[in-house]
């Protein structure tokens, strides 16, 4: 089997396949291996925020805000998993985990660590007449309105014209360039 691409999707679906079947997984990508993983790189994968809050994205209800909740519920299992491969990767997957290009890895954490975050929620600040301002979430969201006050106490360096905003509780956030990185590392213990 070949893979198009070594960002999220298509490490992903190499990681997927090679621990579900007999084939042999190749995945091809036109950016040099190390580059990403010294942070010089232009892949989506790299830019992404790593939001895992699909109510704030204001989808509508229906099946693709169903399959967003649904993979946001299972997110920590997957992120365990990635992190549990990277970790056993030895050697050969060690060189492919995420290396700050300034030096500033986060000291008390693991270098397969993906920052998973499942605690604090998600804050869509609002402003006078934006989307956010005007907009109610559906209520299976658990969503919660804060004033400017409210809001100012969880971010207090947003600008002052914040009105409010909606508090996702139930969301999370990944570092989108360390889990790219763990699933390399994760592919290469696989054999892919």
């Amino acid at each position: 089997v070949v893979i198009i691409g070594a960002g999220l999707a298509g490490l992903s679906t190499a990681l997927h396949l090679a621990r579900t079947s007999t084939h042999h997984i190749t995945i091809l990508d036109g950016q040099k291996l190390n580059d990403q993983v010294e942070g010089k790189t232009t892949a989506g994968s790299f830019a992404a925020a790593g939001m895992l809050a699909p109510h704030s994205e204001r989808l509508p209800t229906g099946p693709l805000l169903d399959l967003c909740l649904k993979s946001r519920d299972i997110y920590s299992d997957f992120v365990s998993a990635v992190e549990d491969m990277a970790q056993k990767s030895g050697a050969e997957g060690f060189p492919f985990l995420y290396k700050s290009p300034n030096g500033d890895d986060d000291d008390n954490k693991t270098p397969w660590d993906v920052g998973y975050i499942s605690s604090g929620g998600f804050l869509a600040p609002a402003f006078a007449g934006d989307v956010v301002a005007t907009w109610a979430p559906p209520p299976s969201s658990n969503a919660i309105w804060l004033d400017k006050n409210q809001v100012r106490e969880l971010e207090p360096r947003l600008h002052g014209d914040v009105v409010g905003g909606w508090w996702f509780p139930e969301d999370a956030s990944v570092d989108a360039r360390k889990l790219t990185c763990s699933l390399r590392a994760a592919c290469v213990g696989m054999g892919v």
